[in-house]
């Protein structure tokens, strides 16, 4: 991303899937979706209710947070305004919920996803979010630090003038 010379944000992101949800002491099955901190800045989403994930959330010395969709807030929040602020236990890691999204966004995956995801929550959380059970012969790598590992999605804006062309050719 250091020498990107054709686009004016770049950014990953990649449907999480099913996640385990603790809240007041209620566990269920929530659907999750993972980002880079500056995803909604990217794309110009605003919080319907507090924020959404910034830039220095996702960092791996950051609080953990997360933002929940309008139809969650609805369904598992009964609309409280006082959601802001309060901790859940996402796949056993504790995340405070910094936001509520607009319900007209559902992400950038239409229309392979019709729904969006009911938990968003920064890239940098993806080691301790991962459940999957290590190997027994050989510890595996956290697949954020494997670059042939190709899970996330990426996506950008161009810089006004670039090409797609010039896009290729610089990455």
């Amino acid at each position: 991303l250091a020498d990107n010379q054709t686009m004016s944000e770049l950014m990953a992101f990649a449907p999480f899937g099913r996640v385990s949800a603790v809240v007041d002491g209620q566990a269920e099955i929530a659907t999750s979706f993972i980002s880079t901190g500056n995803y909604y800045r990217a794309l110009g989403v605003r919080a319907r209710l507090g924020r959404t994930i910034l830039p220095e959330d996702d960092k791996p010395t950051a609080p953990p947070v997360a933002v929940i969709s309008s139809k969650y807030w609805h369904t598992r929040f009964s609309t409280d305004p006082a959601v802001l602020g309060k901790t859940i236990r996402v796949n056993n890691v504790l995340v405070t919920i910094v936001g509520v999204l607009p319900p007209e966004f559902t992400g950038v995956q239409q229309p392979v996803v019709t729904e969006p995801p009911d938990i968003g929550l920064p890239l940098a959380l993806d080691p301790q979010l991962d459940t999957s059970p290590p190997s027994p012969t050989t510890p595996q790598p956290q697949r954020l630090s494997q670059p042939t590992y190709w899970w996330l999605q990426v996506m950008g804006r161009l810089k006004p003038g670039a090409t797609g062309q010039q896009v290729q050719g610089n990455l």
